[in-house]
């Protein structure tokens, strides 16, 4: 594996955590390497179901732009999860199959997975309903953006044979209008078995999936179970309630998405529990209590002389809100833990501080493994992924403080507690949120909460 690739893939499992664990996972067990069998990218398991080969063509993969290659990456994970090779491999319409497939994934991405669709490197060339479908009608509405692969794949050829009885056809090959010039390019490319019905209909394609023809359901099965095993019942659900509908409209079709099974075992919540965010919330009210004291005014006349007729202007005493000391905005910094136990956690990291008000607050965000790095709410982008040192968290701080800036008011950590001693200027300013129940190495004047306890 060339060493660009190596550092790239690196990289990667801190932006695809962002869209969802369930990405991470996934690129945890991926290796990525360059090869010129494919034009594009495609995705193979080893012999053993114990990881995902995730295979690039040199050129494309470096004609991407990052957002691109994000895409592509979840694109191929949402096809294993929907175990779209096993549910189509006997379909007669495999480049049909193709689309229909891509449209799915398209929509999902973007719907239920954080992807801007207008962001993507040439969008409009890809499956989408409004790119597939143009200007046709499903009884006389525009076809729905969340329907199952069967669904699609069933109309597709349906349209194609209504443009063929209607004299669309351009060779004697049977095209339809739809098939030959009509459908975008598909982000995954099964080229090595295109019907007679799309025959060289799509142009390009994004990446190869001709490879799920070597897998089977058992190899789908195994993958999904890895990279579910170690997902938490939060994790699951949150997948769970991202592709109810696919599911369920799926199940109508009369198939059966791998991730059913797995859904199901998921153990259910008796109890509903609080977000951990409340935590912040609560420790907003408290510091933005506004303090009251009584001065003298002029304004009104004082109550107890209120039923006498007189001409006297006298001073009363008011309660007034004290807002002498809230000029100046309250220091408040987070702290990420990247040495990969916390990934999961990161988007709701960059939520948690947009609670905060901006006209009160000054947050700042770090992420920190043996180093602590500055980041920010606009790149959402986070440094490290080595071993951890809470440390280097007073250190920063302190760094700061050098500057001239002022010890801030709260430090919000998000850790699993494995780290080293760590003794703070102002440990009860310190809230740690913590994914295991490792307290060690927490100082005990610092408030501590187990992420377990909350939603």
């Amino acid at each position: 594996m060339s060493t660009d690739l190596d550092k790239e893939w690196k990289d990667f499992g801190n932006k695809l955590v962002l869209h969802h664990s369930l990405f991470y996972k996934f690129w945890q067990l991926g290796k990525p390497s360059f090869t010129e069998s494919i034009d594009t990218a495609a995705v193979v398991f080893d012999k053993d179901g114990n990881c995902i080969n995730f295979l690039f063509n040199e050129k494309f993969w470096n004609e991407c732009d990052e957002y691109k290659k994000l895409f592509v990456i979840c694109h191929e994970c949402l096809h294993v999860v929907l175990n779209h090779g096993s549910r189509f491999k006997d379909c007669e319409q495999k480049q049909i199959a193709n689309v229909a497939q891509d449209i799915v994934i398209n929509h999902l991405l973007v719907e239920s997975f954080g992807f801007i669709q207008n962001q993507i490197e040439s969008w409009d060339q890809y499956c989408w309903v409004e790119t597939v479908f143009k200007d046709k009608k499903h009884y006389g509405r525009p076809y729905p953006k969340d329907e199952s692969s069967e669904f699609y794949y069933n109309n597709l050829i349906k349209e194609c044979e209504k443009d063929n009885k209607n004299g669309n056809d351009k060779s004697k090959s049977s095209r339809s209008s739809i098939s030959q010039d009509g459908l975008p390019q598909t982000v995954d490319d099964h080229s090595a078995s295109r019907s007679s019905i799309s025959q060289d209909g799509l142009p390009q394609t994004v990446d190869d999936h001709s490879t799920w023809n070597k897998s089977t359901q058992e190899d789908e099965e195994k993958i999904l179970d890895k990279v579910t095993g170690g997902m938490s019942p939060e994790e699951m659900q949150s997948i769970s309630d991202k592709l109810n509908n696919q599911v369920q409209k799926s199940l109508k079709a009369g198939s059966t998405p791998l991730l059913m099974p797995f859904l199901i075992k998921r153990p259910s919540r008796v109890l509903p529990k609080r977000k951990w965010e409340t935590v912040i919330k609560k420790w907003e009210s408290v510091i933005m209590k506004v303090d009251e004291h009584e001065c003298e005014q002029w304004i009104r006349a004082p109550r107890r002389f209120g039923c006498i007729n007189t001409d006297l202007f006298i001073p009363s005493d008011e309660y007034v809100e004290d807002i002498t000391n809230k000029k100046d905005k309250i220091n408040v910094f987070f702290f990420m833990d990247t040495s990969g136990s916390c990934f999961n956690l990161a988007e709701r990291f960059f939520k948690a501080a947009l609670t905060l008000n901006p006209k009160k607050f000054n947050v700042r965000l770090f992420c920190f493994d043996y180093y602590a790095t500055e980041t920010s709410l606009k790149s959402k982008t986070l440094y490290g992924g080595g071993g951890t040192s809470f440390k280097c968290i007073e250190d920063k701080i302190q760094e700061i403080v050098l500057k001239g800036e002022k010890y801030p008011h709260a430090v919000f950590i998000i850790t699993d507690g494995y780290g080293n001693t760590v003794r703070p200027q102002f440990p009860k300013r310190w809230h740690w949120f913590l994914s295991e129940k490792y307290l060690n190495l927490i100082p005990a004047e610092s408030h501590r909460y187990m992420l377990n306890d909350f939603e």
